[in-house]
Order: structure tokens, then C-alpha cells, then sequence
């Protein structure tokens, strides 16, 4: 799946000098080409994005958009990849990104330095400090390598602020994944006090 043309890539192979307005164009004579597609052209371009709506509509944060709101906020992902044994995001860092992981395992981290939690596929991080506005609260390590998109705070904002009804389906959605996560926390959290409570009798 090609998705080049959907997604934000920070760093462009061809330098801005080289890049040539349509007025150089014109100015140097320089044809432009002309592209003609083919119905067979047209079926694999409405394959390749119905591949991309079916993949990347999976993700939870996603639930309830349309395709066209789908394909507005994969424009303003970027693509980035995170080392095995790397940190993706340390405590204390400021929560520019927020982060949903397409490829590998995330380990969250005790301050004891042990793996507490695992981000497998689909699943967000990151995104309660981005929401609020407040430093990350744990370090996040990979335990393998990982593909994730990630989303910066500024672009969210902007798109949020062209797009009421986008802005509150990805609020909606991010409320619900936290309380789950929460929800999770607490029956964890539940289920160590009992191995204490049993432990302590023995």
C-alpha cells in the first residue's frame, strides 16, 4: 500500500532550491506531463484507499469518522519508527506528539524500571498528556522495533478548529480509550493488593 501521498513526511529528498513553480515552468518552456489514467489506473487508486480507510479505520481514536474526515487527519500524521531498547518518550519531557502504533511492542515503565504495561498495535500513547496540556507522567521504551504514527499538537489544533465535528468524535473517542485504560489500572491495581493481602497471611 502505497501511502506516500497521505501522509506528512517531514523531510522532502529534494531540496526546496530544486523545486520549480509552475511560473518557471512556464518561463523555461518546460512541458508539464500530462497524465492520463486508465479505468484499470482508477480501480487500483479506489482499492489502494479503500485499503487504507479499511487498515487505519481499525484504529480506536478513528471510530465514527467518515472517510473523508479519515483521510483529513492521516494528511497531518507523519510517519516515524522507534528502535528496539529506545525510549519513544521520557517523564518529565514536554507532550508535543501523541503517538499510535501501527508496528511492534511499547513497553510503559516503572520508575523501578520494569515493564508494567504493553502498546500493542492500534492502541494511542501519549495522548493524555498532549490533551492536557501536561509533561509526560512515565518513560515509554520499544521493546521491538516499532512504525507508529504520530501526530503533533499544533496540526491537531488546527484541523480541530476547521472541523467542530471531527474535534468531538476524536475527544469522544480519546475518553473513552482512557477510561478504559483506567478501568484496567484499576482492576491491576485491585488484583496486587489481593497477592499483598495473601502474601501478608502466609
Amino acid at each position: 500500500m502505497d501511502l506516500k501521498k497521505i501522509f506528512t513526511h517531514k523531510n522532502n529528498s529534494e531540496p526546496a532550491e530544486n523545486l520549480r513553480s509552475g511560473e518557471d515552468r512556464r518561463q523555461e518552456n518546460i512541458p508539464v506531463a500530462e497524465t492520463k489514467r486508465t479505468n484499470e489506473d482508477r480501480r487500483t487508486l479506489i482499492e489502494s484507499h479503500s485499503k487504507i480507510i479499511e487498515t487505519y479505520g481499525k484504529i480506536p481514536m478513528f471510530k465514527n469518522l467518515s472517510n473523508e474526515q479519515l483521510l483529513k487527519i492521516l494528511r497531518i500524521c507523519s510517519k516515524t519508527k522507534c528502535t528496539s531498547m529506545n525510549y519513544l518518550f521520557r517523564k518529565g519531557e514536554e507532550s508535543k506528539n501523541m503517538y499510535i502504533l501501527m508496528k511492534g511492542r511499547l513497553n510503559i515503565m516503572l520508575r523501578t524500571n520494569e515493564a508494567w504495561k504493553t502498546i500493542t498495535p492500534f492502541e494511542s500513547v501519549g495522548e493524555m498528556g498532549f490533551f492536557n496540556n501536561s509533561p509526560r507522567c512515565t518513560d515509554v521504551t520499544a521493546e521491538t522495533e516499532c512504525i507508529l504514527l504520530q501526530l503533533n499538537k499544533n496540526e491537531v489544533s488546527k484541523l480541530f478548529s476547521g472541523d467542530r465535528e471531527l474535534h468531538v468524535i476524536i475527544l469522544q473517542n480519546v475518553i473513552q480509550e482512557l477510561t478504559k485504560k483506567i478501568l484496567s489500572d484499576h482492576d491491576e491495581i485491585e488484583e496486587l493488593h489481593f497477592r499483598i493481602n495473601a502474601i501478608d497471611k502466609i
